[in-house]
């Protein structure tokens, strides 16, 4: 909850910024100057949500025991886990 409450706001602004870049791609004439920046901003509001993510991750990992950290990894992203493909 509580890193739900410190990223809403940064979560709320991405997708803002994401919908401007958005219109500007689709614009019909398209800046290119202007979308490049416009991704940057997107790309540092992605990097802060992962950062904040990550050490939410370490938190969570602080108060495991080693089986559960074991068992968490086995629930991770398909390209975490161990032998598949």
């Amino acid at each position: 909850e509580e890193h739900r409450r410190k990223n809403s706001d940064t979560m709320s602004k991405m997708r803002s910024e994401t919908f401007k870049l958005r219109k500007m791609y689709d614009a019909e004439t398209v800046d290119s100057k202007a979308v490049v920046e416009q991704q940057k901003k997107v790309d540092d509001l992605r990097r802060a949500m992962l950062a904040s993510r990550l050490e939410m991750r370490k938190q969570v990992e602080g108060v495991l025991t080693p089986e559960q950290k074991k068992q968490v990894r086995q629930f991770g992203p398909w390209w975490a886990i161990e032998g598949e493909e």
